[in-house]
């Protein structure tokens, strides 16, 4: 990630998501504004991580890699989503892999700082509570659809949500690991992928899937799938 060194930005973005009550208190130097990239990891399941994060700009995709080697999708992160507040809590190594579906910006603040200057602050406790409240409810929701929602409509809004459906296409060399984030096999993706193609939502084309018909696939979508 790349620091970007603008007060004004970051200033303007803490006032427009309304961070006031997390970052009072805190020096200038204490606060800084990142740019990520498409594929960047803001963290990785498994490692260290030392700084709370607050999307302001872009998508976050978060999944969990488990013992079998196999991933799990959670849920997609839009601003002003907090990452690392949970490891903030509990002093752990990051739990899941938190990876930008597109281009944005975070804010970060050190643990250190935060323990010092808000752990016994209750406005921010409470802030900090209604996030993870949030998380909570929204990595169960992400549970509960992996487990009862038909694997045509997940694929159909993993299009949607990830932006494949900006750019219009996606590498079919990613579909291993797409099946084990939408909890599925290969063999059975491979199969929503032929009918999709069949039905004209979708069609394959030099190693990658495009999207052809993006009315078509947002109506085999929900809008309650992946908050």
């Amino acid at each position: 990630m790349q620091l970007i060194a603008d007060t004004e930005m970051l200033h303007r973005l803490i006032d427009e998501y309304g961070l006031g009550v997390m970052l009072n208190g805190l020096e200038g130097e204490e606060i800084k504004l990142f740019r990520f990239q498409k594929g960047d990891f803001i963290c990785r399941g498994g490692e260290p991580i030392d700084r709370l994060y607050v999307l302001v700009q872009g998508r976050l995709r978060v999944f969990r890699t488990l013992s079998n080697g196999k991933s799990l999708l959670l849920r997609f992160c839009n601003p002003p989503a907090m990452i690392g507040d949970l490891e903030f809590v509990t002093g752990r190594q990051a739990g899941s892999f938190v990876e930008a579906v597109t281009g944005g910006q975070v804010i970060a603040i050190d643990y250190e700082v935060l323990r010092a200057k808000h752990g016994r602050n209750p406005d921010f406790l409470q802030f900090l509570l209604r996030h993870l409240a949030h998380k909570l409810d929204t990595v169960s929701h992400s549970t509960s659809v992996n487990r009862l929602f038909p694997l045509e409509q997940r694929f159909a809004n993993y299009l949607m949500s990830s932006q494949a459906a900006a750019s219009s296409e996606f590498h079919a060399s990613n579909l291993q690991h797409v099946a084990e984030l939408l909890g599925t096999s290969y063999r059975h993706l491979n199969r929503i992928i032929a009918k999709f193609a069949a039905e004209g939502v979708v069609e394959r084309k030099r190693g990658k899937i495009v999207i052809v018909d993006s009315e078509k696939l947002r109506a085999r979508s929900s809008d309650d799938l992946y908050k």
